[in-house]
């Protein structure tokens, strides 16, 4: 099934599936990015990769297909370039004007260079077409993309597919001006949107249904993992991830993170997607739209609050797809303000896989620690430390605060759930055995005392 004049690159990728399953308990992040039009922004775009390279260390780093095939030479310039700049570089590749020729001389290109890890996608319309049709012989979904990819290399590309917390554009209804919003069920009030003319769109549930029921398709034909579309309300991911476990789609889901950097840009996005935006954020928007500094101000606080919530979720945490928009200041605006969410260093307490905590004593380059275990000692009284590869431990959030309780006592933060609950050991308190004594405290026990 390879083609037998194949030019192997030096360097291969890694497949995006082991490294999730690496991170599974750490907190990642991975880039988008599009193809620009001219050769200047070509040459901007490989010199703004190499600046996240260094400054983000991204997992993997994605580069778009255009509407409608249009861009598919840049693409392929762009991942290579990418590749060897050292991201493990992510290539979409769309069905849309594509006959199988050009999508397995795409294939072919990017396996020779090194790359192993496809997002296989039906793709847009061409620009100036509403309507999206398959070209003559070629594939009619993103799903016959899938097939025909493990058809000819069986598992020697990792392939992710795109999810919809609110459905597909497509499989979205728009409803009438005088339409009963209190007779939608919970599920499609929470996936209903409003767009910029005031207009209200959701996608039935008998219409998610069949888009759930096409996701579990693409991912038994081969879909190793998940990208979602841009969301902007955390909750329609968690249920969109809820129901994906619930009909047994057990595989990583990666939420796409849109950064919002422009109102023209943010309405543009949200009314062609038919994208859910809370009340809160578009009050904000309205109200700066006229003031572009304000606008990225707004957007770097939202995505700042967003990406907290995910990451502060266990069912959603484990890593932020960030699609930049070819630009910087407003990603790098938002991981500036949740590195400590990303980072571990010395005196910070970690979770283990193995249901401990520990204090981190030394960190290596290769994010390997020394842990001190929390609540043992040898028979000697010595500590025991522990050492672990990035796989096995996660920040514990808040850990090493110090918060009151309504009982009159203090503690430090040992462990702090989902639902902000905390684990405390009590400052002042010890047992007979000179054991420390710790709370457990829901959220209403509670309060963080001010440094």
């Amino acid at each position: 099934f390879f083609p037998e004049d194949s030019k192997m690159t030096d360097r291969i990728d890694p497949k995006i599936t082991d490294l999730l399953a690496a991170h599974r308990h750490r907190p990642y992040v991975s880039l988008e990015f599009f193809p620009p039009k001219t050769d200047q922004g070509k040459e901007n775009l490989k010199g703004r990769l190499g600046r996240y390279y260094e400054n983000v260390k991204p997992l993997f780093t994605d580069v778009t297909w255009g509407a409608g095939g249009s861009t598919s030479d840049t693409t392929l310039d762009i991942v290579l370039d990418a590749h060897k700049q050292g991201h493990v570089a992510n290539m979409h590749l769309t069905c849309t004007n594509a006959s199988l020729e050009s999508i397995l001389a795409g294939l072919k290109t990017a396996y020779d260079g090194g790359i192993r890890n496809i997002v296989a996608l039906r793709g847009d319309p061409p620009k100036g077409e509403e309507k999206w049709t398959a070209s003559d012989g070629g594939l009619t979904c993103a799903l016959d993309l899938v097939k025909l990819i493990r058809e000819h290399y069986k598992e020697q590309f990792c392939i992710a597919v795109s999810g919809y917390p609110e459905g597909h554009p497509n499989a979205i209804t728009k409803l009438a001006d005088d339409f009963d919003l209190s007779s939608l069920t919970e599920g499609e009030k929470l996936r209903l949107s409003k767009n910029s003319s005031g207009e209200c769109f959701v996608c039935k549930d008998e219409d998610y249904e069949k888009e759930m029921d096409y996701l579990k398709q693409k991912i038994e034909a081969g879909g190793d993992y998940i990208i979602t579309q841009m969301f902007f309300d955390a909750a329609v991911f968690k249920k969109f991830v809820s129901d994906c476990r619930s009909r047994g789609i057990m595989c990583p889901i990666v939420p796409g993170i849109m950064c919002i950097s422009a109102y023209p840009g943010f309405i543009r996005m949200t009314d062609f997607c038919k994208t859910r935006v809370p009340a809160d954020l578009a009050s904000k928007m309205e109200a700066v739209k006229d003031d572009k500094e304000a606008v990225k101000k707004v957007g770097i606080d939202f995505g700042v609050e967003l990406c907290t919530n995910l990451l502060n979720d266990d069912l959603t945490g484990a890593g932020l797809h960030f699609y930049t928009l070819n630009l910087e200041n407003c990603t790098y605006g938002i991981l500036d303000r949740i590195k400590n969410r990303l980072e571990v260093g010395a005196c910070e307490t970690v979770n283990t896989v193995y249901g401990l905590n520990g204090k981190v004593l030394e960190k290596r380059d290769d994010d390997a620690v020394a842990l001190e275990i929390q609540g043992w000692t040898l028979a000697g009284g010595q500590r025991v430390v522990a050492y672990l590869n990035k796989s096995s431990y996660k920040k514990v959030s808040g850990a090493g605060e110090t918060v009151s309780t309504i009982y009159g006592l203090s503690g430090k933060v040992l462990e702090k759930r989902g639902d902000e609950a905390l684990a405390l050991e009590l400052q002042g308190w010890t047992l007979a055995g000179g054991q420390r004594v710790v709370a457990y405290l829901n959220k209403a026990s509670y309060e963080k005392i001010a440094c």
